[in-house]
């Protein structure tokens, strides 16, 4: 909706791009809180103009499926991938990922094809060696947390806490590749990330609103799947009947 765009994320942007341009300026906490925030922006960018163009579509009869399914609650690489950008991801999996063989062609071959997958997704993305290597990455992930996945670890509440935590933290590490003009450039970032060293202190008050807004959407979008049955929903997007005329205006102010 507006409000994720251009209210959240638009702001968000400033602070970001600030600390993108010159990390090294900034003390280590800025540049890890610069992080987060670009975690944030994507988000709250991305999926509030997806579900404008959904709202608009359904205003003139046309229904599309969610594009995000709160990512940030993912327990897993290829958990998160199922709930962002779920167009782009089922177009992957369809014509790339099942042509491949998919997970009928031996464990070995099934890593493979997921690491596959995300290597085209990286150059789909740009041309960028930056994009490539955030493709790898993300590819190796894959890799990773389906091994992790048949170790079959019995689970509890703090062990699905601290998945949905790490694919977070995970996430947003590799976002700052994906931000980087240049694999040079995410060096630098990363050495300032993780670097202890004075400078610029700014915790930018946005990113604290856009996390408690965040946090108090994704609560609501669950109780309300929950308690509607959905199984895919995003955090910001309304379930709202709007062929009524308060439910279109309420849309409209959102």
């Amino acid at each position: 909706m507006p409000v994720q765009k251009i209210v959240l994320a638009d702001h968000l942007g400033v602070f970001v791009d600030d600390v993108f341009c010159a990390p090294s300026a900034y003390n280590t906490g800025t540049v890890i809180f610069s992080a987060v925030s670009y975690s944030l922006q994507i988000y709250l960018d991305f999926s509030g103009y997806s579900d404008m163009a959904i709202g608009i579509a359904k205003i003139i009869g046309f229904d599309f499926n969610p594009n995000f399914n709160l990512p940030y609650m993912a327990r897993g690489s290829s958990d998160f991938w199922s709930r962002w950008h779920i167009s782009l991801s089922t177009w992957f999996k369809d014509y790339l990922y099942i042509p491949l063989g998919g997970s009928h062609r031996g464990e070995k071959r099934t890593y493979i094809n997921l690491f596959i997958v995300m290597l085209v997704s990286g150059f789909w993305h740009g041309a960028g060696w930056s994009f490539i290597l955030w493709g790898c990455m993300h590819g190796m992930a894959n890799c990773v947390t389906r091994w992790l996945r048949n170790k079959n670890i019995q689970e509890n509440a703090v062990l699905r806490g601290m998945e949905v935590l790490c694919i977070f933290l995970l996430v947003t590490l590799f976002w700052t590749v994906f931000r980087a003009e240049s694999i040079e450039k995410a060096g630098v970032y990363w050495n300032a990330m993780f670097t202890s060293h004075s400078g610029i202190s700014q915790p930018y008050t946005w990113t604290f609103v856009a996390i408690i807004c965040l946090t108090a959407a994704t609560l609501i979008a669950m109780r309300r799947a929950r308690k509607n049955k959905i199984a895919c929903i995003n955090g910001f997007y309304p379930i709202l009947d709007l062929s009524k005329i308060w439910s279109l205006v309420k849309f409209l102010l959102s």
